[in-house]
């Protein structure tokens, strides 16, 4: 494994990397940080990646991802790194279904003053959209999870991600969410225009 450098000098590089990302140089210093640094920098490359649309570095952001599930919280932070690379697979349209479940699963809670919080709350949201937009038959199941996820910010996720899916089998899901009272009104809204994009006439 490559020798970690500061972080500043990582950032600098990356920036380098944005502006001539298609020079053997550029590619040498994104495979480094995906291979070696933190997550901050890690989040930072893997959203480059995705940005750019540099799809030869699917395996790269896929064979770094778990270990990101090492040594938590410390080891990622907010999920920032985990977030970052699903995300990316997203953006480049790669169908990770495996990585996008255990990402769905994740659940990590952090010391925040007076108590703990929950952190992997926009990773399970990116882990939801990436399964409706490019998960297999099977995906519902787990959209359905994520439909009944504690925290109101997934349940909305998990909702656009079954729009997403373009199957009318996931009509049942959303009129059920619908009909049944949720805490958080947006939940139900994000139901009710996924059932418009899926069933208008319905």
């Amino acid at each position: 494994m490559a020798r970690k450098q500061p972080l500043e000098e990582t950032l600098a590089a990356l920036r380098r990397v944005r502006a001539d990302p298609d020079s053997e140089e550029s590619r040498a210093e994104l495979r480094r940080v995906l291979q070696s640094e933190g997550s901050h920098a890690v989040a930072r490359a893997a959203a480059l990646v995705g940005e750019l649309q540099i799809e030869s570095f699917i395996p790269e952001l896929t064979a770094c991802f778990s270990r990101f599930f090492a040594d938590l919280p410390r080891g990622d932070p907010g999920c920032s790194a985990k977030t970052a690379i699903v995300e990316a697979l997203r953006r480049l349209g790669h169908a990770e279904e495996p990585l996008y479940r255990r990402a769905a699963r994740h659940v990590q809670m952090e010391p925040v003053f007076g108590g703990r919080v929950d952190t992997a709350i926009d990773l399970r949201g990116a882990a939801a959209l990436a399964l409706g937009e490019t998960g297999g038959r099977d995906v519902l199941v787990d959209l359905a999870d994520l439909l009944a996820d504690p925290e109101p910010p997934v349940r909305i996720s998990a909702a656009r991600a079954i729009a997403a899916y373009g199957s009318g089998s996931g009509i049942p899901l959303l009129r059920l969410k619908a009909l049944v009272p949720d805490p958080e009104p947006r939940v139900v809204s994000e139901c009710l225009l996924a059932l418009l994009r899926l069933e208008p006439a319905g």
